[in-house]
């Protein structure tokens, strides 16, 4: 598995694109992560969210996912809507954070799993 460098993944952020950036085995092992929505207990998200949305139907990097629980990505309740349809500002005030703190977070969670090979 590529392990992409701290300065790729600011390079990702920014919204500058390096390659083609996807990651099957990266995706596996933040889906094992626990789910960050807020409260929730799920301890296997078993979704990958992409924070950042590039145009018409064109996601982000695999690097810059997060893991959720099905319920908080796509579902929702009647109390909340899914992830994938807040806005920016909705997102912040959730998490605490704005998404490119979350994807500096989950990339040293992830950085820190493999090499310990904890999730692989």
């Amino acid at each position: 598995m590529r392990i992409i460098t701290s300065e790729e993944l600011e390079t990702l952020i920014s919204g500058n694109i390096i390659d083609n950036m996807r990651s099957k085995e990266w995706l596996s092992v933040v889906r094992m992560l626990p789910c960050m929505y807020p409260g929730c207990r799920i301890v296997h998200a078993g979704t990958a969210h992409h924070l950042y949305n590039r145009g018409l139907s064109a996601i982000c990097s695999d690097y810059l996912t997060m893991p959720l629980c099905i319920k908080h990505h796509v579902f929702g309740d009647g109390s909340i809507r899914p992830v994938q349809q807040i806005s920016d500002e909705e997102f912040s005030k959730i998490f605490g954070m704005n998404k490119a703190d979350i994807a500096r977070r989950v990339y040293i969670v992830v950085v820190n799993a493999i090499k310990t090979k904890l999730l692989i």
